[in-house]
């Protein structure tokens, strides 16, 4: 939370820009603006590469540091939480490995059909038990050296093998369920900690008890379960905060560059005032709702 409000901030000051010198006849009707439309390409190409280069070199240094400062911090905060998610991202996908596995998921699945918590497991419309197969999300596998992978959920493909190779006659062989090979991408890794149809599938599955998350709903939930669950979370946090400075990163850019070709080509004797500001929006998780520009003279 505290770097949430940090970027925030950082964007304010960002778009809060106002430069003092075209202030003082600023109440002038009868000003004239005077814009020098000339401009050197290796000032853009400086801005591009790094924010603050160009009014350095034409000695406007207050807006050098600004635009530098706004850089190295966005660029450590960067660098920082992207690789601190990164880190724990792998963290917690071993531990995913170490305690979730096919073979349980699918030998397991059932034992909770006469359980007290079945009421977790069933379809909301009809009270029905969820067929192993009738998950809203699936998991692609390869079995048996074939080069086309297998999908679960409800296709014919899954429910034949389940019904005649994994489980025949409700028993399942966990010899070839252990030959499985599951295709461990980024779905595959949310799906094992976000949705409970793949509950059955963690190593202390029998330590299930039930949790209300923030929005009322009611969940499957066990250590293991809510250690990655947590860590998983944890680990997007950092990334989001990574991209919120990756973001600033553009902005100081945009506007660096936007300062050489419009703002320091304007006439010093101009009668000139500009002002950047952000809109607040409640919606948007950084609270930023868009840039007004204000020009007068």
């Amino acid at each position: 939370m505290v770097y949430k409000l940090y970027i925030l901030v950082l964007f304010s000051f960002v778009f809060s820009i106002s430069f003092e010198r075209y202030q003082s006849n600023f109440y002038n009707q009868d000003s004239i603006l005077n814009y020098d439309s000339k401009y050197d390409t290796r000032d853009i190409i400086k801005s591009l590469l790094l924010p603050g280069w160009s009014q350095y070199s034409k000695g406007e240094y207050k807006k050098a540091i600004f635009f530098f400062g706004i850089e190295s911090i966005a660029i450590g905060i960067y660098y920082y939480n992207n690789k601190r998610g990164l880190d724990l991202e792998e963290k917690t996908r071993d531990f995913g490995d170490q305690h979730w596995s096919f073979t349980n998921w699918i030998t397991d699945y059932y034992n909770f059909e006469n359980s007290n918590f079945r009421y977790i497991f069933e379809r909301e419309e009809t009270g029905a038990y969820k067929e192993l197969w009738e998950g809203g999300h699936k998991i692609e596998f390869w079995y048996n050296e074939e080069p086309s992978t297998y999908t679960t959920g409800d296709n014919v493909q899954f429910i034949e093998l389940y019904e005649n190779t994994f489980c025949p006659n409700g028993v399942c062989n966990e010899e070839i369920l252990n030959s499985v090979r599951v295709n461990k991408d980024h779905h595959y890794y949310e799906n094992i900690g976000k949705y409970d149809h793949f509950f059955s599938g963690w190593d202390d599955n029998q330590d299930i008890y039930e949790f209300q998350k923030s929005s009322g709903e009611l969940i499957a939930m066990s250590p293991n379960k809510k250690k990655y669950r947590m860590d998983w979370e944890e680990s997007a946090q950092f990334n989001r905060i990574a991209d919120y400075a990756l973001y600033a990163i553009y902005t100081n850019h945009i506007l660096s560059l936007l300062d050489i070709l419009v703002f320091s080509k304007i006439n010093k004797n101009s009668k000139f005032n500009y002002q950047i500001n952000t809109l607040y929006n409640s919606n948007n998780k950084m609270g930023l709702g868009g840039v007004v520009l204000s020009i007068k003279w």
